[in-house]
């Protein structure tokens, strides 16, 4: 079956644009929602770990329907989940009710990253490959970057409960433009056995990559499951909180824009600029000076950016096509566990030794990536 490569790539750019928007404008309010209720660091933190249970048990399960099963499909299940978790958060009365909201909102993010890679992986042509790749995360990214302050006003005027209504409906506006992509099933690679490629012996090629992702994840849930709830308690606004969150993304657009000068350089060499400045960045988050954590922010979101661009550059290097949704699947689960451990046992850091030292330590956790880094240079 041939496919419109054009009209491909504007679905997935709008699509991947809405759910971004809906994901960026309710979560990093969900953290204070349960603060107004009354929560303490840890509890906030473990409920962002149950968000990332989904996304560590079920990517690599994904990454393996996708090559059984429509792309399209799959990734349309992305904003059901969402528009269904949305709506159960703004009728809970409970915290039972916001973890039930919660998980399904990480299941929806099981569908949206993964699937959404998978299709560029396997359906777009090797010329136009990081040209839409860029494409694709330049638009969720500047949802990203858009979602929050839209969030920070909205609940401002209408209160957390009513954002999450109207994300709500957001959400559900993105399955017709997902339907219309048309069926995407990935074509099956019929080869001898004896020149059969084995997925598993290929990941080893990669496996300090898959540790170091999950190293980084301490930095990313630090900044997205902790530090709203922390700049809430010191006495900042939803809005100023919004604006924070606004330029992590648009420095994180900024970044994914590069996609096309980046696939250049040395991919580890990437991942391992981007650990030792997320890790810096983490050190001054607990400093109330507005100025200094706006830019500790503006280079976190930079180099996140930057960390996950090399990764699928290493992914697209090192893995066969056919296999690649598998091995992003996989990167996918280590990103979940990562979200599952780190947000509880940063919030326990904080309530116990307090926010300087939370994020102190949550820094050093970043920085033993780099011995896994350097061996993969060394690859």
């Amino acid at each position: 079956m041939m496919f419109d490569e054009r009209l491909l790539k504007l679905r997935l750019y709008l699509s991947s644009f809405i759910i971004g928007a809906t994901l960026s404008s309710s979560t990093y309010f969900i953290p204070i929602f349960l603060m107004e209720m009354g929560a303490s660091y840890t509890f906030i933190g473990l409920t962002g770990s149950l968000r990332g249970i989904p996304y560590s048990i079920l990517p690599f399960f994904v990454g393996f329907l996708t090559t059984r099963y429509d792309l399209r499909t799959l990734y349309m299940l992305s904003p059901i989940s969402l528009s269904i978790g949305l709506a159960s958060l703004y009728f809970s009365r409970n915290y039972l009710d916001v973890i039930v909201g919660n998980i399904l909102v990480g299941i929806s993010m099981v569908f949206y990253w993964p699937v959404a890679e998978s299709i560029i992986a396997e359906f777009v042509s090797e010329e136009s490959k990081w040209k839409i790749f860029s494409g694709f995360s330049t638009s969720w990214s500047t949802a990203y970057f858009i979602g929050p302050i839209f969030g920070g006003f909205i609940s401002q005027l209408i209160g957390v409960e009513g954002l999450f209504l109207l994300c709500t409906l957001l959400s559900i506006t993105g399955l017709p433009i997902i339907y219309s992509m048309g069926k995407l099933q990935i074509r099956k690679i019929n080869v001898k056995d004896k020149q059969r490629i084995d997925i598993v012996k290929s990941s080893k090629s990669i496996w300090s990559m898959y540790v170091s992702v999950f190293l980084f994840t301490f930095g990313m849930s630090c900044i997205i499951a902790l530090a709203p709830s922390y700049f809430y308690e010191i006495g900042w606004s939803n809005v100023e909180i919004g604006l924070i969150f606004t330029l992590f993304g648009l420095a994180r657009t900024i970044a994914y824009m590069l996609t096309n000068k980046l696939n250049i350089f040395n991919p580890a060499l990437m991942m391992i600029f981007s650990t030792i400045f997320m890790s810096l960045s983490i050190i001054f988050l607990a400093r109330i000076d507005f100025t200094l954590i706006i830019i500790s922010l503006l280079i976190a979101g930079f180099v996140n950016g930057i960390f996950f661009i090399s990764s699928f550059i290493l992914i697209n290097i090192k893995i066969d096509a056919g296999y690649r949704s598998t091995s992003i699947g996989l990167m996918e689960g280590v990103l979940g566990l990562g979200f599952i451990i780190s947000p509880g046992l940063i919030g326990f850091l904080i309530d116990i030794l307090g926010a300087g030292n939370g994020f102190l330590i949550t820094s050093l956790i970043v920085i033993l990536a780099l011995p896994f880094l350097l061996l993969l240079k060394l690859r």
